[in-house]
């Protein structure tokens, strides 16, 4: 009987110890979980934030691509606004003409 008060005993010391290191950890590691966090917010506003006076009138808008059967995404950039796509011929037919 004396052995088994002895062994839960000295199981709530261990269990005391455990937690009092676990709760020590978790406070040390606090500060550095805050300014991640606080990194990540930043970069979230920055991305949300829209430019004032600015002359170019376009806007990156991200967005998430889903690919079929599996569960990944793969976050891009879209450029959206007035913009020309030019192919290499034109581009090639033009150098051309100013030579």
């Amino acid at each position: 009987m004396l052995l088994t008060w002895l062994l839960v005993g000295v199981m709530m010391i261990v269990v005391m110890v455990l937690g009092l290191f676990f709760v020590l950890l978790g406070g040390a590691l606090l500060p550095i979980l805050r300014y991640r966090m606080k990194k990540h917010m930043e970069a979230m506003r920055a991305d949300r934030a829209e430019d004032i006076g600015s002359s170019v009138h376009y806007r990156e808008t991200p967005y998430r691509e889903t690919r079929q059967g599996s569960s990944t995404h793969r976050k891009q950039r879209v450029l959206e606004g007035d913009y020309v796509v030019q192919d290499k011929d034109r581009k090639e037919e033009k150098d051309a003409n100013k030579k």
